[in-house]
C-alpha cells in the first residue's frame, strides 16, 4: 500500500503531544498510581498542619498549572518553530507499507525499515508514531489514510511491533514505589508533629 501527502505543523504538534503525554493509554499501573496519590493527598489534608496544607495546595496548583500551560502554549509554539526550521518535515512524502517493512521517500532522501527494527508504536486520533528509539520516531498522519488503510497499518504494527502505552512497566513501578515512599514519609512526619503538639 502506498500513500502520498505532506505533513503540516498540526500533525507535528499532535505527534509532540502524544510523545510527551504521560497518559498515552489507560493502564492499570497508571490508574493505581493515581489512586495512591489521591489517597495520599486526602490523608495529608486530614493530618497536615496549616503549613503542610499550604505546601500541598501550592504544589497541586503549580503542577496542574505547569501541565496545562505546557499542553496549551509550550508544545504548540515549540512544534510550530521546529516544523518551520526543519525543511525535511515540510517536503511532500511518499510512504509505503508492506507486510515486511515501512518505507518513506521525499526530496531529502529515502529510508526503508523492517517492522521489527522499530522499538514501539503509539497512536492517537491524529497520528501513528513509529519509534526508532526512545526519542526518534516517524510520523504517519491519519488524515492521509482512509479508514481501511488505517486499519491495515494498525494490523501491521500489532503483528510486528509491541505496542507501548507508557514507559517501561518496571520504570512505572519504581516511580510509583518511590512516590508512595515519599508520601508515607511525609505523612509519618506530619503525624509525629501532631502527636508531639498534643503533649507539649
Amino acid at each position: 500500500m502506498k500513500i502520498k501527502g505532506q505533513l503540516n505543523w498540526q500533525d507535528y504538534r499532535s505527534a509532540q503531544r502524544l510523545h510527551a503525554s504521560p497518559f498515552k493509554k489507560s493502564n492499570p499501573i497508571i490508574t493505581g498510581f493515581g489512586i495512591v496519590l489521591a489517597i495520599g493527598a486526602v490523608l495529608t489534608l486530614l493530618l497536615a498542619n496549616d503549613q503542610g496544607l499550604e505546601i500541598l495546595l501550592y504544589g497541586l496548583i503549580f503542577g496542574a498549572g505547569s501541565y496545562i500551560l505546557g499542553r496549551i502554549i509550550f508544545i504548540p509554539n515549540r512544534a510550530k518553530r521546529i516544523f518551520k526550521q526543519q525543511k525535511e518535515l515540510q517536503a511532500p512524502i511518499e510512504m509505503e507499507f508492506t507486510e515486511s517493512a515501512f518505507s518513506a521517500v521525499n526530496e531529502f532522501g529515502a529510508s526503508s525499515h523492517p517492522w521489527n527494527t522499530f522499538t514501539r508504536w503509539l497512536e492517537n486520533k491524529d497520528v501513528f508514531l513509529l519509534y526508532h528509539s526512545d526519542t526518534l520516531y516517524s510520523i504517519i498522519p491519519k488524515r492521509m489514510l482512509t479508514t481501511e488503510q488505517s486499519d491495515l497499518v494498525r494490523q501491521y504494527l500489532k503483528e510486528n511491533i509491541q505496542e507501548t502505552s507508557q514507559r517501561s512497566r518496571l520504570g512505572c513501578i519504581i516511580w510509583a514505589v518511590l512516590l508512595l515512599f515519599a508520601v508515607m514519609v511525609f505523612l509519618v512526619f506530619n503525624f509525629q508533629q501532631q502527636v508531639a503538639s498534643l503533649f507539649w
